[in-house]
């Protein structure tokens, strides 16, 4: 472990430090908003698959609902445009329906209901994109730490 005490000549040593930590910081929201991007790509693309559920007519038009497992069939777009993520500091970043006042519904998909078997969408995106998700963490990190390398 290195000990650092304050004084004169260590405050050039402070000084990196503090701006190695900083540029972490700037590095892991940034990346939690590029994985944050990356997740609502895929619900969305998981939403847009096609479905092997019941076929019934909605406001004149035949749909094809979403099977069980299935990712949410599209109907009036509006739970696919609700599709969010938000960045809560430098470690957690939370995927769903947010913005639209469409949480419960969307959740009511993911999870199912007594009578709505559930319907995949965000834990399914969340699972096929970890390896992904971290590859962007340490993409992030590296490229920081060799930026403040460089400065040094």
């Amino acid at each position: 472990m290195i000990s650092l005490i304050a004084g004169k000549k260590n405050k050039a040593n402070f000084n990196v430090i503090e701006t190695i930590i900083g540029a972490t910081e700037f590095a892991l929201k940034n990346a939690l908003h590029d994985v944050g991007k990356l997740h609502v790509l895929k619900i969305r693309r998981l939403m847009k698959n096609p479905k092997t559920g019941a076929l019934y007519i909605y406001n004149g038009n035949l749909h094809q609902a979403s099977a069980p497992g299935e990712a949410p069939a599209i109907v009036t777009r509006n739970l696919y445009r609700s599709v969010g993520y938000d960045v809560h500091g430098i470690t957690e970043v939370d995927f769903g329906d947010k913005s639209t006042g469409l949480e419960p519904y969307g959740r009511y998909l993911e999870e199912g209901t007594k009578n709505i078997e559930p319907r995949h969408h965000v834990s399914t995106a969340v699972e096929e994109l970890k390896e992904k998700s971290q590859e962007i963490l340490i993409r992030h990190l590296k490229r920081t730490h060799r930026r403040s390398r460089k400065k040094r």
